[in-house]
């Protein structure tokens, strides 16, 4: 997953990259919190959040969740 996001980091938004680099220093929670929470921490939106996971071939937050 990680070098997903490496891979896909080039070509993302600001948003989509705030969520990348916050992804990339804090997977856990990622995996941790909910969508709402997790918006709040990195200081994006949550269709932000979902961006950058469609943006990684998932579906939504979601799935994203449920693949770490």
């Amino acid at each position: 997953m990680i070098q997903k996001v490496y891979a896909e980091l080039d070509t993302m938004t600001k948003t989509e990259r705030q969520a990348a680099e916050y992804f990339l220093a804090h997977p856990d929670e990622f995996a941790l919190l909910t969508l709402d929470k997790l918006a709040l921490k990195v200081g994006v939106s949550t269709a932000s959040i979902i961006r950058f996971c469609r943006r990684l071939g998932f579906f939504g937050y979601k799935d994203f969740q449920e693949t770490l």
